[in-house]
């Protein structure tokens, strides 16, 4: 048997996460998000978004919570021992729940007159089950995704 200790030390280097789990990451997320929301569309019988509101508004607000789950797991650091970030996931989680709304407030805005819809849409989407999906599903993928992290993706 060999002398060799096998644990990591905490000397042990830090390595950038691969820019391909952030992606799978995301890619997660957002079929996550699809599905849930789906799901809550058809259970609750109503709408995510509102009815006049443009058909890029949805996807947009996924898209820029994946982007926030997206630098959240790729500016993460690992050690060799898997760990999972707890206070990453809660940031990622915060940070969607406030990106999401407010991209889709943005586009919301984009195609009307008035400027302050975007303040009132952004208000109005922070509750309700479908913002809770955002927070819910980014708060599990950047607390899981350190678990992709194996030796053969890099």
């Amino acid at each position: 048997m060999s002398d060799r200790n096998t644990a990591p030390s905490p000397e042990a280097p830090r390595q950038r996460a691969s820019p391909l789990i952030a992606l799978v990451a995301a890619i997660v997320y957002v079929a996550l998000m699809v599905g849930s929301l789906g799901f809550l569309r058809l259970i609750s019988d109503r709408d995510a978004i509102e009815p006049d509101a443009s058909v890029l508004v949805g996807p947009g607000m996924v898209v820029g919570a994946a982007a926030v789950v997206f630098l959240l797991v790729l500016r993460g650091t690992r050690y060799h021992a898997r760990r999972l970030p707890f206070a990453r996931s809660v940031l990622a989680a915060f940070t969607a729940w406030i990106a999401g709304p407010a991209v889709g407030g943005i586009l919301y805005a984009a195609g009307r007159t008035e400027p302050l819809l975007a303040v009132s849409f952004f208000f109005r989407h922070l509750v309700g089950p479908f913002a809770a999906c955002l927070v819910l599903s980014a708060f599990v993928v950047v607390l899981l995704a350190p678990l992709l992290d194996r030796p053969g993706i890099r």
